[in-house]
């Protein structure tokens, strides 16, 4: 699993910065590019207050988190995945 933090919404255009499935989106592509992953096909398993989707070919899931939502919450998920 793959997480994005909304901190890659600082390249965004102020309108995009609120929480959205298109900006959820615009947050994927920027992390998949910066990790130098490709997609062919995307689908959009679940929006609230993170967007979760599925990138195939590779299977692997990409979790974005909404604005506000920072490392903590993301050390907190990982520990339960661990556990």
């Amino acid at each position: 699993m793959i997480y994005l933090y909304t901190s890659l919404m600082n390249n965004l255009k102020p309108k995009e910065v609120f929480w959205s499935v298109s900006s959820a989106l615009n947050v994927l592509n920027a992390g998949v590019k910066q990790a130098g992953l490709t997609y062919d096909t995307l689908e959009l398993i679940r929006f609230g207050t993170a967007a979760t989707y599925l990138i195939q070919p590779a299977n692997i899931i990409v979790r974005v988190t909404r604005p506000g939502a920072g490392a903590d919450l993301l050390k907190k998920e990982l520990q339960i995945i661990a556990w």
